[in-house]
């Protein structure tokens, strides 16, 4: 379906400084938080993106999941299997870093609490992302971070984006996982550049292979 032109996954992280914050408490869930997802051709086929709302400032309307959306402060936390899209963490979910976007800190972003089921799609577009020309390239990009303190009893998201038909997945060599150690609030750019090999539909979606933790 689609042919990947750099086999490595590249990552670049944000110019600006990881915002601090406080040790976290143990709690149960798994924060997912992503600011931006872009799709665009590039070359002789260069276009703008093609994910309708990918920057999440007109909400959710081209986004579907298997995650129930909260569209209103939780009570007293966002649960396991919900999303929502804000402009604070802090309005979702009072244990975790009060972070905000990656570009001026006040703009919306997708911000998830994983399911305890990795086989859950986190997020979807709704609508096709149509392709007209068989060997059109593309870019995919994403920011990605991760809002609470990683240790070995709360095991960090293992992310992943893929691109299909509905049907058949493609993963975008997007993966990326938090390990022990790794501080909140550092907003990661994963980039990937393929090629469509044939016209048609297409679909991206974020998996998460790491279930919440207890």
């Amino acid at each position: 379906m689609c042919a990947q032109t750099d086999p490595a996954a590249r990552v670049q992280r944000a110019s600006q400084p990881c915002l601090g914050g406080g040790a976290l408490q143990p709690l149960r869930g798994l924060p997912i938080v992503a600011a931006a997802l872009l799709l665009a051709g590039f070359g002789t086929s260069a276009v703008g993106n093609l994910i309708p709302y990918g920057d999440f400032e007109g909400g959710n309307p081209n986004f579907v999941s298997d995650y129930t959306f909260s569209n209103a402060p939780p009570p007293p936390n966002m649960g396991e299997g919900y999303y929502s899209v804000v402009n604070s963490v802090s309005e979702v979910h009072g244990l975790w870093l009060d972070q905000g976007d990656h570009t001026t800190g006040s703009g919306r972003f997708f911000v998830a609490n994983g399911s305890g089921d990795t086989t859950n799609v986190v997020g979807q577009t709704a609508e096709p992302i149509v392709i007209t020309q068989a060997g059109t390239p593309y870019r995919f990009e994403a920011w990605i971070t991760t809002v609470y303190y990683v240790t070995s009893g709360a095991p960090g998201p293992a992310l992943s984006f893929q691109v299909g038909n509905g049907t058949d997945w493609y993963d975008m060599g997007t993966s990326q996982t938090f390990p022990r150690g790794s501080e909140p609030g550092e907003w990661r750019l994963a980039f990937y550049d393929g090629v469509f090999e044939t016209s048609g539909e297409y679909y991206v979606r974020l998996m998460n292979a790491q279930a919440a933790a207890d």
